[in-house]
């Protein structure tokens, strides 16, 4: 007679003790067994598999269709998992097998966020991205960008002012997303077409659902990577987020007891706190060898960066295990929920967890022109499949968020950076915009779209490229194309102290001099993993940009520096090593104090704020009576 565990959990016993005839037979007899199930620990199956380094059952739960992009409950992928167990075939076929679910996935959600779309009412609105930050000069360097969104039917057009790259220099690209259903070969297929305005190239990608699993294998350089790199994982913890009214200024507060409004262009909205919105970082090393991690410590020991960022992070706290909890654990102990687990099972982890607490605040309106489920997520979710930042607001806005419409939301991107998002102009007539109706409000309440927005311009030159995956791209982090979100914020911090110091200085030499010679500060503080992730073409176009935008100063250009001026990042043989220190702790307390300042200067604000406010009051007062 079974046991209640062995009835719910068939697929979950069979894995842990390693039967994988009884696996086979049950897969093959019960077409209605649930690949996806999730046991009381958190893990699928196939989790559960590739933690305890069972290749074999993997391979045939794979095989049978099982997620290879599952999530256990502490935020890791199975990806993640099979890399750091070490097998590095199992990890190669558990990739393969992630990126062509991915590619399939993202077929089909495309079409059907397209289909979803089609019957709702057509709109134009634009989103602005405002970048903050805390740390000095940070949010100054992050330019802000708008996107223009058109919809009409089943079609998505995107506008976007993206920084982009010609030559050496950078500039604001100007490039449009097209999303849109297509018939090719008498099936309708989703399509996706990048159009670049100034090279007037049209680069289109007919998405397919077939493609072979093969073609998803991951290169030889990719898989050398991922062994010798810690992996890591970052998100919005969403478990522990609160959303609370907002009160006017304490003054008023006492006087009225009124929540706070505000008129976000033109309409009235709920301001909401958003508390206990964490960002957290977690990464992994117990796959490296020794002589990996040596390298890795000494190339951190040599970076301000990484003191620095442990120094602004909130916490930094371990969750590694010392050993193989299944080891002396039956599978109807860790089946158990009420059983006490010394530890965790798999191989013993060296886990590092960081996280950052952010206040967030959320304006919401009732009456607004837009749908946010109906007409919006649909769209945010197709960007959110190749773009980090949608991302970061897709998993935002799918939480269960007060009523109303988010105007405006602000979201955490990284550790030291967060953005503002505004919805505005919307149904703004315009060329390609035409109204058909307006309300006693004078705004409009609906329009009409030009098909031919939706089209690739007849004078662009177009570049079929359906058979491959450099458009709209399913691969993940952890490999050479993509940095890490610790190193993305590394890159941009590190632009963030370098104009730091350039501007100190230039206030403190004479305009020939400043622009001539760079700083020995400059020169330690230059991060050498910088200019390999820049060789490597690991940089996003906005951190390639900002870069570059550095450089266009003059300071870190060739031909604005002295043949006998070492280049940026070549190291002084003859600066003593507690210069280095000296400079580090001096550059700490420089940022601290210019963050402070910051913080005095937003409290003053606050305050003139309120008297301004409490005045405006006891003027009302004093009318009505």
């Amino acid at each position: 007679m079974s046991s209640p565990l062995e009835k719910q959990y068939p697929l979950h016993l069979t894995v842990y003790v390693r039967d994988i005839d009884k696996l086979r037979k049950i897969l093959d007899e019960d077409h209605e067994v649930d690949l996806e199930a999730v046991d009381a620990r958190g893990r699928t199956p196939l989790m559960l598999a590739v933690t305890l380094g069972y290749s074999d059952i993997a391979k045939l739960l794979l095989e049978r269709g099982a997620n290879a992009d599952a999530m256990n409950k502490d935020m890791w992928y199975v990806s993640h998992e099979a890399i750091s167990n070490g097998d590095v075939e199992l990890t190669d076929t558990i990739i393969m097998y992630r990126d062509y679910q991915r590619a399939v996935k993202a077929a089909q959600s495309m079409k059907s966020n397209l289909e979803k779309i089609r019957d709702t009412p057509d709109f134009y609105c634009e989103m602005s991205w405002e970048f903050t930050s805390w740390i000095p000069y940070m949010g100054k360097l992050c330019p802000s960008d708008t996107y223009k969104i058109y919809k009409r039917g089943s079609d998505v057009r995107i506008d976007t002012t993206l920084v982009g790259f010609e030559g050496s220099s950078w500039k604001r690209g100007h490039q449009t997303f097209i999303f849109r259903l297509a018939t090719v070969d008498d099936v309708v297929r989703p399509q996706f077409i990048l159009l670049d305005h100034d090279a007037h190239t049209a680069t289109l990608q007919t998405m397919h659902d077939d493609e072979p699993l093969e073609a998803f294998r991951p290169s030889s350089d990719a898989t050398a990577f991922r062994r010798t790199t810690p992996v890591s994982t970052t998100y919005i913890d969403v478990d522990k987020i609160g959303f609370e009214r907002s009160k006017g200024s304490f003054l008023t507060s006492w006087i009225t007891n009124s929540e706070k409004t505000e008129k976000i262009n033109g309409y009235e909205c709920k301001v909401f706190n958003a508390c206990n919105v964490s960002l957290i970082t977690k990464t992994r090393s117990e796959h490296l060898t020794e002589a990996d991690k040596e390298a890795l410590k000494q190339e951190e020991g040599s970076r301000t960066l990484s003191g620095l960022l442990n120094f602004i992070r909130a916490e930094n706290c371990d969750e590694s295990t010392t050993a193989n909890a299944a080891d002396s654990l039956t599978v109807f102990e860790y089946l158990d929920p009420e059983f006490p687990i010394d530890g965790d099972i798999g191989r013993p982890k060296q886990v590092t967890r960081k996280s950052n607490t952010f206040k967030a605040t959320l304006h919401l309106a009732e009456n607004y022109p837009l749908n946010l489920q109906e007409q919006l997520i649909p769209i945010i979710d197709m960007m959110a499949a190749n773009n980090a930042h949608f991302s970061r607001l897709q998993s935002f806005v799918q939480m269960q968020l007060p009523s109303g419409f988010p105007v405006k939301i602000e979201i955490p991107l990284f550790h030291v950076l967060s953005a503002k998002i505004t919805f505005c102009n919307i149904n703004e007539p315009g060329p390609h915009v035409t109204p058909l109706e307006s309300g006693s409000d004078f705004k409009v309440h609906s329009v009409t779209i030009d098909d031919a927005v939706f089209e690739i311009p007849e004078d662009y030159r177009t570049l079929d490229d359906s058979n491959t995956l450099n458009v709209y791209d399913f691969h993940s982090d952890n490999s050479p194309r993509y940095p890490s979100a610790a190193q993305q914020e590394e890159m941009l911090l590190q632009l963030a102290i370098e104009q730091s110091l350039r501007e100190q200085n230039a206030s403190q030499l004479s305009p020939d001099a400043a622009d001539n010679h760079p700083t020995d500060s400059l020169h330690n503080l230059y991060d050498p993993m910088m200019a390999q992730l820049a060789q490597g073409g690991y940089e996003t176009d906005l951190e390639r940009a900002i870069r570059e935008s550095l450089a266009i100063s003059g300071e870190n250009h060739p031909s604005q520096r002295g043949n006998n001026e070492p280049v940026l990042g070549q190291a002084h043989s003859n600066r003593p090593h507690n210069a280095a220190v000296m400079d580090e702790d001096a550059l700490l307390t420089q940022i601290m104090k210019e963050s402070e300042r910051e913080e005095q200067e937003r409290i003053r604000r606050l305050e003139m704020e309120s008297e301004e406010e409490l005045k405006r009051v006891l003027e009302l007062s004093l009318t009505d009576k």
